[in-house]
Parts: C-alpha cells; structure tokens; sequence
C-alpha cells in the first residue's frame, strides 16, 4: 500500500497524516492503534469523529496501514466540510459517504487502479474465478486451504488475499472486507453475464453447500447451494442491471443496532442494498433452501435492517431446492406485509434447469396481499 511520506517533493512538510504516495510496508494496526491516530486528527482539527466511524473503519480495513489512511483522506477530502456546529462526524454520516462514494474515491488512488486492472485482465480470469468460488462473501478471519497455489499467489501478490503463516499447510484468508468490496463493485461485474450462471448453481451443491433441513428430490440432508452462492450471483446481477442507471447496489451492509437489551452494540450486515438516484433505499435479504422457522425469523429481521436504513421497502429472497416448494410456500403475516415488506421465492431443481417464481407483496389499492407466478426452463 502507498502512504505519503512526511515530506513532499519539494521538501515541504505535509501536514496531513492521511497521505498516499509512498510504498510503505507495516504490520496492520490495532484498533487502539486507528482509534490513536484519529484522535490525533480530532485534536488538530478541533472536532469530534464518533467511536463507531472508528470502529467501522477499522473493521472494513481490517487495521491495514494503507487503508486506514485512506479513508481518513476521504473523511479530509469529502466530509470535514460538511461538519457545521459541533463539529461531529456522526456515524450516519459516514455510513451514507461510505455507501455511495467511498469505494469510487479508493478506486482512484493509482494503487487500487492498477489491481483492478490486473485483475480484469484476462489472464487473470481463472484466478478471479476462484476469488468468487472461495473468498467473495466469507468474513476475513475465515481460512481456506488451498488447491489452487497459483490463482491464491496471484491474488495475495495484487494484495486481495493474505496467506496464513502460522499454519504448517498452505492456507489463506482475505486481506479486508475494503478490498473484497473493491473486487465486488469493480472485477466481478464486469466479467459477468446478464444472468445467473448456471454451472456455478449446479455445482455449488458439490463445492458451495450446505445440508438442506427440508426434502429435496425426495431425500433428506442432500447438499444444496449455500446462501453466499446466491448473493454473489444475485449482486453481479443487480449490477449490470441497475448501475448503468445511476443506482448504487451495496452488499454486506455493516448495520450498528444500539438498542441491544444486554445494553451492547449490536452488529448485523444486510445482504443487498439498493440505493436509487433519488435516494430511495431497498433492502434485500437473501436465504437459501430455508425452513418455516427461518423464513419467519428474516421476516422480521429485514424489517429491523430496513428501519435502521431509513429503508423505503425490504424484500425477502429466498432461492429454495425444497420439493414442490412453488405449491406450498410460506408467506409472511398480512400485518408484517404491510410494513413494505415483500417476499420472492425461487424454487429451482438441482440441476439449475428451471425456476418457479412466487411473488408476494400488499396491495394497498385492493387492500389486501397480491402473488404471482412465472416459470422459466434454463
């Protein structure tokens, strides 16, 4: 990563702490440590940053030096203008700059450029396939053993992925939740089709699954593709669908509810935000092959990530391998229905060969639930 060294080129001392320029190698810091150096900035800078822009920060950049600075640089650069009074960067605040321009000021800094365009490079086509297969949507202490040495050398050499040190076999894990989200917004999208890909589908019952609680081709605990399979698929999706158009489309939305009974923060990430130009705010939840008890519980759960939001309306999405699933699915209760939530249940057989919809929302015109049906063969 590129930090700016103390002094410029022309020998005059730059004041900022939150420089880029300069090929600096450094252990991550610690959240002592990031919480250390901003309130440092607050000093010089007579404000106030709020504890959870800290700690958002520090968990998106997973500590690292460069990113840190980063992202102060884009609070200099974009936000301390806007603070007027109190002189508080309030946690909003940062969370909608982070929603709609953080990503698109990182992906200006030459460093980050020159990653994404390695990475759209087609010679680095098998090594972002594996990216998405292994690494798109798990957390950043999750590790994966690897295979494939080459495509996981490629992508820790471009910076996406860290290798484990302190295990005797090769293994490996992501750099950050920051850089992941770059790769999300600015590689995959633009090497995807306009559609589900359906031998990702296929196969993830043999390389991406989970083991279904519900019969599937008439058996129980058969493999059915995990949740993040869906969620990647359904964000590339969206992507080429609605950016061209001016619409933001953010996935794992780190949400803060403070209103935990155990007196504590609680964090949450919501799978799919859609953002319009006109700032309205759709939230997506998304489950995979899901049982009665789970759908009931993401019912109210998509409402709570959509009042911490400001959300406009919430959707339940629910891809499901589930026999006959089309004849006999679960909808929420009319009250909870007419809190704007809205429930889309896909069923598909393993093979990825066709997909039933069922649709469910309230319509306030005739005052009551509305579905409907489609059926498409892949």
């Amino acid at each position: 990563m590129h930090l700016d060294s103390s002094v410029s080129s022309s020998g005059q001392s730059l004041d900022s702490p939150f420089n880029v320029k300069d090929l600096v190698r450094n252990p991550n810091f610690s959240l002592d440590k990031v919480r250390t150096l901003f309130a440092g900035y607050e000093e010089e800078n007579k404000m106030k940053i709020e504890d959870e822009v800290i700690e958002d920060i520090y968990t998106q950049t997973n500590g690292h030096a460069g990113l840190v600075c980063l992202c102060g640089r884009a609070i200099e650069d974009n936000l301390i203008s806007k603070i007027k009074g109190d002189r508080i960067l309030s946690h909003g605040v940062w969370v909608r700059f982070k929603l709609i321009s953080l990503m698109d000021e990182i992906a200006q800094y030459q460093t980050f450029k020159r990653m994404i365009n390695s990475l759209l490079d087609s010679s680095a086509m098998t090594a972002v396939r594996f990216f998405r297969d292994y690494f798109l949507l798990e957390d950043v202490e999750h590790e994966v053993k690897i295979v494939d040495t080459d495509s996981a050398d490629f992508l820790a050499a471009e910076g996406v992925l860290i290798p484990v040190t302190e295990r005797a076999e090769r293994a490996f894990r992501l750099s950050s939740p920051m850089v992941r989200n770059i790769v999300l917004q600015r590689v995959i999208p633009k090497s995807a089709i306009q559609s589900f890909d359906k031998s990702i589908i296929k196969y993830a019952c043999e390389r991406s699954f989970e083991i279904a609680k519900v019969r599937v081709n008439s058996e129980r605990n058969q493999s059915v593709p995990r949740e993040s399979v869906y969620d990647s698929e359904l964000y590339r999706v969206l992507w080429n669908w609605l950016s061209g158009f001016g619409f933001q489309i953010t996935g794992q939305w780190h949400l803060i509810n403070r209103n935990d009974n155990n007196g504590r923060n609680k964090h949450s990430y919501s799978d799919i935000v859609i953002t319009s130009p006109r700032a309205q705010v759709i939230v997506l939840e998304l489950l995979a092959t899901a049982t009665v008890g789970e759908l009931s519980e993401h019912y109210n759960r998509v409402l709570n990530y959509a009042r911490l939001l400001s959300a406009n309306e919430s959707w339940i999405v629910h891809f499901t391998c589930e026999d006959d699933y089309n004849e006999k699915s679960h909808w929420p209760s009319d009250g909870l229905l007419q809190q704007e939530l809205s429930v889309a249940h896909f069923y598909h057989d393993t093979d990825f060969r066709r997909v039933d919809m069922t649709v469910c929302w309230w319509n306030n015109n005739r005052n009551d639930k509305s579905t409907y049906k489609y059926a498409v063969q892949l």
